[in-house]
């Protein structure tokens, strides 16, 4: 019985020094993070009078659907019909005058590219 307790050690030491050594031939840098999504946080507004705010927001998902943190300062807003609402800069969307407009957003990266 005595040699079959140290035999069971060594397997075990054996599998575990296997597992570290499996681990680091496997460590790959991570993978980077692509735009592939911008998801509304808000959607479907409406504005009752003239002159009436509302601010806007979006997150930029990345390939795995993982929000990229900053992202969303990349946004560019416009709309459709500036007649009806107009954006700024700022996200804040303005009723100008009666209608319906498309509020339409766009990721442009620090360098300069717009997603397609």
């Amino acid at each position: 019985m005595k040699s079959r307790f140290p035999f069971v050690l060594l397997v075990a030491g054996a599998l575990g020094m296997l597992g570290v050594i499996g681990c680091s031939d496997l460590s790959t840098a991570p993978e980077p993070s692509v735009a592939t999504t911008i998801q509304f946080v808000t959607s479907d507004v409406r504005l009752g009078s003239l002159g009436e705010r509302i601010s806007l927001a979006a997150r930029v998902l990345d390939q795995n659907g993982r929000e990229i943190p900053g992202a969303a300062g990349s946004l560019v807003w416009t709309v459709a019909d500036p007649a009806v609402a107009t954006v700024s800069p700022s996200r804040e969307l303005t009723a100008q005058g009666n209608g319906e407009t498309v509020v339409r957003v766009r990721y442009v990266p620090s360098e300069g590219r717009p997603t397609p």
